[in-house]
């Protein structure tokens, strides 16, 4: 019974737009929209749900984990002390022997001094695993 109150209401919409065409000689594109879909149309939401379906898988699998792994590395680089072994990104792996708000010297060999850039600390590594030591 729905499908043919479908069909009845189509067939209205199309007898009222070649009435519209008719008398004034043109037809509105939201009423050539209500035929082709068949109906008022499909709602504006269901026509965004793809969209916001797409968002919510981008935000679980990509933004959400790459903002816990930022978090975890500042959380690690700010809790770095002197005596630690760390490796940075450019591949140096050194014992911390001063450091302040924006800089860490690494020794990574006896003697051999490198200061680098705190956010360039990529990883602690185990006590006794550093060149220098």
């Amino acid at each position: 019974s729905d499908e043919a109150a479908g069909l009845v209401d189509q067939d209205k919409l199309k007898a009222v737009a070649l009435q519209r065409v008719e008398q004034d000689g043109i037809i509105f594109i939201d009423e050539i929209d209500k035929i082709a879909v068949g109906g008022e149309g499909g709602s504006g939401f269901l026509s965004l749900l793809p969209l916001v379906i797409i968002f919510v898988l981008f935000y679980f699998l990509l933004i959400r984990p790459q903002q816990k792994r930022a978090k975890q590395h500042k959380e690690m680089v700010a809790s770095v002390k002197k005596g630690d072994d760390v490796a940075t990104n450019g591949g140096l792996v050194g014992r911390v022997v001063d450091l302040d708000d924006n800089f860490v010297t690494l020794e990574i060999a006896k003697g051999v001094n490198v200061k680098v850039q705190r956010p360039s600390i990529g990883q602690m590594i185990p006590k006794g695993s550093a060149a220098g030591s």
